[in-house]
């Protein structure tokens, strides 16, 4: 009785926000830009059909490329879509680049545009997860970490929406989810089955010019 007394206080415990986001810059200081293939499945919502491949190209510093196999694509940067050779934006392009970036100061900024209030951290589970939840368990927008691995698991963007990353896996030499959802209103509105992902250096930011979004798609 006395020793679980005595581990209370350890299991009760939880790191300062500041020390977290540090924990995940250690981890990511040496994280290369990657592509990242995935099956898309989901519920379209009769708006239009949903391609079946996706391709997202993040890079820590300039922003994704997301491209589909019906011949779409899409240019983000600063956490927008600034060009397109398509008229609509998909409801199903979810925000990734929570996964890549590598300073405290990227994620800080990150959780200052989610809203996600860094200065309140508790612990929740996520999953068989025990993770820190930024933000608190109780706001309407969190992103939840594991403790022990710092790999991010969960994001509650608020309105309903939350993206869920499960099943992380090696691939090669890089840790990344082999499933991503974008979950509305606990059910699931679109879902990425990773098929695979490796580390692409050459990218740089001379490949995120509007330009890109109306070059021929090798996914069609």
């Amino acid at each position: 009785m006395l020793a679980l007394i005595a581990a209370a206080p350890l299991l009760g415990f939880v790191l300062p926000s500041e020390r977290v986001l540090l924990q995940l810059e250690e981890r990511r200081a040496r994280a290369k830009p990657l592509h990242i293939e995935a099956d898309l499945a989901g519920d379209p919502r009769g708006v239009q059909a949903w391609a079946p491949r996706v391709v997202f190209e993040l890079h820590p510093e300039f922003g994704a490329r997301v491209s589909d196999s019906y011949g779409g694509r899409w240019l983000v940067r600063g956490r927008r879509v600034v060009a397109s050779n398509r008229e609509l934006v998909p409801d199903w392009i979810p925000a990734l680049e929570i996964l890549v970036l590598r300073s405290a100061e990227e994620l800080q900024e990150w959780l200052d545009w989610a809203r996600v209030d860094g200065q309140i951290n508790q612990l929740g589970r996520c999953g068989e997860a025990d993770c820190f939840v930024l933000g608190g368990r109780a706001a309407t927008r969190q992103l939840w970490i594991d403790k022990d691995r710092f790999e991010i698991l969960r994001w509650v963007a608020g309105s309903g929406r939350r993206i869920e990353f499960a099943q992380y896996a090696n691939w090669g030499s890089v840790r990344f989810p082999s499933e991503i959802r974008v979950v509305e209103r606990d059910e699931n509105f679109a879902v990425f089955s990773v098929t695979a992902v490796r580390p692409i250096p050459e990218l740089a930011e001379a490949d995120f010019g509007p330009d890109w979004a109306q070059r021929p798609n090798s996914l069609q």
